[in-house]
């Protein structure tokens, strides 16, 4: 019997010995902790990014645009619950599996956009900056799309210990739920991890050649550019790394209960049936797998944050100097003012005045030779002459 394809009545059913709900109690304990966790970096990198003004890097502006996903993520996965569910406020369980759903959707999207980015300032040695509203639409809108889908046939519903698209219905499987699952966000995981790996090695591949290939004349802008495309690889080449690290537990999980590796033992028909205490999955591996599926999955903004602090010159600001000088200057901006015309010219002719002022004569005496106001136009094309 399926771990879900019991009915919800507020007790976690994943665990066969857990009648207390002492595991699943756990398992939530720490993923709200690691949610909590993983919030507070996303907020500390879109703060240094702020404070710093590193937004007016591309870069460092994708970086930011993934922190905010990861952010409103983690808030998905820290209300997470067991006892939401179908019989238990159904609107909320949605609610959540929506969020999740859409906010899943932009930080794999934006990661997507990344891992595209690295490719092509690597690779082409071009900037990409003109893409960034184009990244900015596939990222955060065509979620919007995909997340309206599982509501053709009500997929949204209790996943286990937490809401999202749901393998069971009212006790049955629920086939188009599982096909669901997988189009919808594991199929693409996949797409991504075995798009990057070539990738990557095509990057090594072009960045080696060019290293040991005559360039000719030496021109600085070139190179200038060339620079700043390589600083932008830097940035950004761990983040999908970072991503696919995530994402590993989650897809071995799921692709465990779709093959019916996590069926649970029905005690009701233990007596019956004493075949059926060999089937499924050990309690000590389902606990391990949905353990790591349930802290994994809220780790992606520590993770990014992490990849964030190694970059290129991150680190070296974070002092309290350093804090200091940016927080002033968002206080006391640069800001050019207008000026009086008529007061910078009365300011010019006390200069010609003083720059006159014959300081060598033989008396050591400073004669001061006032300039009257040009009276032809070749006084006035030549100011200084006499």
């Amino acid at each position: 019997m399926n771990n879900t394809s019991r009915n919800y009545t507020g007790d976690c059913f994943l665990f066969e010995d857990d009648h207390n709900n002492v595991k699943c109690n756990a398992i939530l304990g720490c993923r709200r902790v690691v949610g909590i966790v993983s919030m507070l970096c996303s907020l500390t990198v879109i703060s240094i990014i702020i404070l710093f003004k590193k937004y007016k890097s591309f870069p460092h502006r994708l970086i930011m645009y993934l922190s905010i996903a990861a952010f409103f993520q983690a808030i998905g996965y820290v209300m997470g619950d067991y006892r939401i569910n179908d019989d238990n406020l159904p609107g909320l369980c949605v609610f959540q599996a929506v969020w999740l759903t859409y906010f899943d959707w932009c930080s794999f999207l934006t990661v997507f956009c990344i891992t595209f980015n690295v490719f092509w300032n690597a690779y082409f040695l071009k900037k990409s900056d003109q893409f960034e509203k184009v990244y900015l639409l596939i990222s955060w809108g065509l979620p919007l799309v995909i997340m309206v889908l599982p509501f053709i046939e009500n997929s949204y519903g209790p996943a286990g210990l937490w809401c999202w698209i749901r393998s069971t219905k009212d006790g049955d499987e629920h086939p188009p739920g599982v096909a669901m699952q997988f189009t919808l966000y594991y199929v693409p995981f996949l797409v991504l991890s075995f798009t990057l790996v070539p990738a990557y090695m095509l990057i090594l591949i072009k960045l080696r050649t060019r290293a040991n290939r005559w360039r000719g004349t030496y021109d600085p802008n070139t190179e200038s550019e060339k620079l700043a495309n390589k600083d932008s690889v830097k940035q950004l080449y761990l983040f999908p790394w970072m991503y696919i690290a995530i994402f590993i537990f989650p897809f071995m999980n799921r692709l465990r209960i779709a093959s019916g590796y996590d069926d649970v033992n029905d005690d009701v028909n233990d007596d019956d049936n004493d075949d059926d205490k060999d089937d499924g999955a050990p309690p000590g591996a389902r606990f391990f797998f949905w353990f790591m599926h349930a802290v994994t999955l809220p780790a992606s903004g520590t993770l990014y944050a992490v990849a964030f602090a190694l970059g290129r010159g991150t680190m070296s600001g974070l002092n309290y100097k350093g804090i200091k000088a940016a927080a002033l200057g968002w206080m006391h901006e640069t800001v050019i003012e207008e000026y009086d015309m008529d007061n910078v010219k009365g300011q010019n002719e006390d200069f010609e005045k003083y720059r006159r002022t014959d300081s060598c004569s033989p008396d050591h005496e400073q004669i001061d030779k006032t300039i009257e106001p040009p009276t032809s136009e070749t006084e006035m094309s030549d100011p200084v002459a006499s």
